[in-house]
């Protein structure tokens, strides 16, 4: 990846992570994080990889994020100086999900002297 793709994403995270913070009324006790962002070669679009806690939020947050996203786009739009600004799109990341799966798959072969997995 070029270094000028990854200092755009990283902009992107940090100016829209800061949007989001201001202007996005989450309600009391979730968390949402912008986990990574991944801009295509052509700067057409950015995915926003996003992790919501607790996980039974996940379906109404992006829902809601859906519904801002042309306001969270035009802000965008003015805070970065940029001739073309890729077009956002949230989505969930499960890439944490899976990596704490396995880490308590793990600590089961751990735990258990057979080696088989325990549920």
């Amino acid at each position: 990846m070029s270094h000028r793709l990854n200092q755009i994403q990283e902009l992107i995270k940090r100016e829209l992570g800061q949007i989001i913070k201001k202007d996005f009324d989450c309600a009391l006790g979730i968390l949402i994080t912008i986990t990574e962002v991944i801009v295509d070669p052509e700067l057409e679009q950015a995915k926003i990889m996003i992790s919501v806690y607790p996980e039974d939020q996940r379906r109404k947050m992006m829902r809601e994020l859906d519904k801002y996203v042309i306001d969270f786009q035009r802000q965008l739009n003015k805070r970065l100086k940029m001739r073309f600004v890729p077009k956002i799109f949230f989505r969930i990341d499960v890439r944490l999900k899976d990596a704490d799966e396995v880490e308590k798959i793990m600590e089961n072969l751990q735990n258990d002297d057979t080696g088989l997995v325990v549920k």
